[in-house]
């Protein structure tokens, strides 16, 4: 068979995506999860990380680079996930000012969220050479993480 049927065959397709599902439920459906912590060494290379929050997963992501996109997580301008629980969290507080990709928030409430994230989320990192985009998008179309937003990559 040449390379091109390779890829047709069915059974292939299917162990693949079996694959991807079964990869996707273990991070999902993680019995342990880390803290969620700024300081924390985290693998390196590419790979997948859900965040949850009482068991629950609210965030899903991929990165080429997982201990620099950990470290994004506690940045506001760098990290859209942040900016989102932020604004959930704090939106009602006298002092709150939306934040930006350009602008944080007020520096109490930097200091409270990243208080709240440190002890209140727990986190999941698995290192993926190969699929982690297939197993990111499964994650969301599954468990609907309460935090993601789609529209600027995936649908």
């Amino acid at each position: 068979m040449n390379i091109q049927t390779d890829l047709l065959d069915t059974s292939k397709n299917d162990a693949l995506r079996q694959y991807v599902e079964t990869i996707a439920k273990d991070i999902a459906e993680s019995n342990a999860p880390m803290p969620l912590k700024k300081s924390k060494e985290y693998p390196k290379g590419a790979g997948v990380y859900c965040i949850f929050r009482d068991g629950t997963p609210i965030y899903v992501g991929e990165s080429g680079d997982l201990p620099a996109r950990m470290k994004d997580l506690f940045r506001t301008v760098n990290h859209s996930f942040r900016r989102s629980l932020g604004t959930y969290l704090y939106a009602q507080r006298s002092n709150f000012v939306e934040a930006s990709s350009s602008k944080k928030f007020p520096s109490e409430l930097e200091d409270d969220l990243t208080k709240y994230m440190e002890s209140e989320l727990t986190v999941v990192v698995t290192p993926i050479v190969l699929g982690r985009k297939e197993v990111e998008e499964v994650i969301y179309k599954n468990y609907q993480p309460q935090f993601n937003v789609r529209g600027q990559r995936g649908d």
